[in-house]
C-alpha cells in the first residue's frame, strides 16, 4: 500500500472511477446511432435500396433495384473495382438473349475452371492444357472461343490468355451467387 494514502483516499478513487464510467457509457450510448429495421452494418446496400423510388424503380406492380458491387486484387488484373445498380423494371422489361452468351460459356466445368485459372493470372495455352479434365487441345481452344465469344477472356499477347479487367468482378459475382444458389438447394435436399 502507498504511505500517505488511507482507506477513504482509495474510496474516493474509487468512487470517482466508477463515475468516469458511467460518463463513458452514456456519452457512448447517445453517439450511437438508431437503428432502422434493417442492421446498417449488414444490410448498407438495401438501406440504400430502399430510398430508390420513382418511376425508374417502380413500374405495373414491379418495384426495386438491384446493386452489384466488388473490389477484387488478382495477379491478373491488378487492383480493380466494379459497381452497377439496375432498375428491376428495366431488368424485366430487356431481353435477356445477351445474359444467355455469357451463361452458357460459364455454364461448362470446364470453362469455370479456365476462366478461375485466368482471374490468377495470365497463363500461356501449354499451361492450361496441363489441366487433367481438359483431353485434347482442340477442345481447349473450343472452350477459349467460347469464353472469347462471350467477352470474358481477352489473349492480350500472343499465346497468353486472362480475364478482360472489365469482366473480372462481374465474373466473380455470377459465380458467387451461383454458387451461394447452390449451396440453397443442396441444404434443402439434405435428408433430415
Amino acid at each position: 500500500m502507498n504511505a500517505g494514502r488511507g482507506p477513504g483516499d482509495l474510496e474516493a478513487r474509487v468512487s470517482e472511477l466508477e463515475r468516469l464510467v458511467a460518463l463513458m457509457q452514456e456519452d457512448r450510448s447517445e453517439r450511437q446511432p438508431r437503428r432502422s429495421v434493417l442492421d446498417p452494418d449488414r444490410f448498407w446496400a438495401l438501406e440504400r435500396l430502399a430510398e430508390r423510388t420513382g418511376p425508374e424503380f417502380e413500374r405495373e406492380g414491379v418495384a426495386g433495384s438491384l446493386l452489384y458491387a466488388g473490389r477484387a486484387t488478382t495477379p491478373g488484373g491488378g487492383d480493380l473495382i466494379w459497381q452497377a445498380e439496375h432498375a428491376l423494371p428495366g431488368v424485366l422489361e430487356e431481353g435477356w438473349e445477351n445474359a444467355a452468351g455469357v451463361l452458357a460459356a460459364l455454364g461448362n466445368p470446364v470453362r469455370l475452371e479456365i476462366v478461375r485459372r485466368l482471374l490468377l493470372g495470365e497463363v500461356t495455352v501449354q499451361q492450361l492444357q496441363e489441366m487433367p479434365e481438359l483431353g485434347t487441345s482442340g477442345q481447349l481452344y473450343h472452350h477459349l472461343r467460347e469464353l472469347q465469344a462471350a467477352g470474358l477472356v481477352t489473349q492480350p499477347r500472343r499465346g497468353r490468355y486472362g480475364v478482360a479487367p472489365d469482366k473480372v468482378v462481374p465474373s466473380l459475382i455470377i459465380i458467387a451467387a451461383a454458387a451461394s444458389m447452390a449451396a440453397v438447394t443442396a441444404a434443402h435436399e439434405e435428408p433430415t
